[in-house]
């Protein structure tokens, strides 16, 4: 069970060259994106997917359908730590059981408010990140008992 990683998404110059539309762009940055996540949680016993050779648009919809379809219920703890991850999808909040999330060293500027959902969630690591300001979520992670961000640990 591998997953392959289309050859246009390896393409990094694609993405910044002027002849690309700006849609062409936020379709290959979302699509680089899920499946970014995706590759994260391959190793997690979990349902693979094949992604070779599709195009951007397609594995959208096939990495949206594997995370909307897929029993994310065994999960208590994930470490997306150093994935070069640029955001997570908003079906984060299927994570139902989490206690645990560390997504540090990525390079997330927010957290999708969707995750006010993870109410379990006791540990939370942001550090070395991309954020601006505090993702607003966060307020809302109504278990959360230790934030980790660059600023150091934060006892709730």
């Amino acid at each position: 069970m591998s997953v392959f990683l289309s050859n246009n998404l390896l393409k990094k110059d694609s993405i910044e060259s002027p002849e690309v539309g700006q849609d062409e762009v936020a379709l290959t940055k979302r699509s680089n994106g899920l499946y970014q996540f995706y590759w994260a949680l391959r190793a997690r016993d979990l349902p693979t997917i094949e992604l070779k050779g599709q195009s951007n648009q397609t594995m959208i919809l096939r990495i949206e359908e594997w995370l909307n379809s897929t029993d994310f219920s065994k999960l208590r703890t994930l470490d997306l730590s150093s994935q070069g991850l640029t955001f997570i999808p908003e079906q984060i909040d299927r994570f139902k059981k989490l206690t645990w999330l560390n997504v540090a060293d990525n390079h997330l500027e927010d957290l999708p408010y969707s995750m006010k959902e993870l109410t379990r969630l006791k540990h939370l690591d942001i550090t070395g990140n991309k954020f601006s300001r505090q993702p607003r979520v966060l307020s809302q992670l109504v278990s959360l008992k230790y934030l980790f961000k660059d600023s150091g640990i934060i006892f709730i």
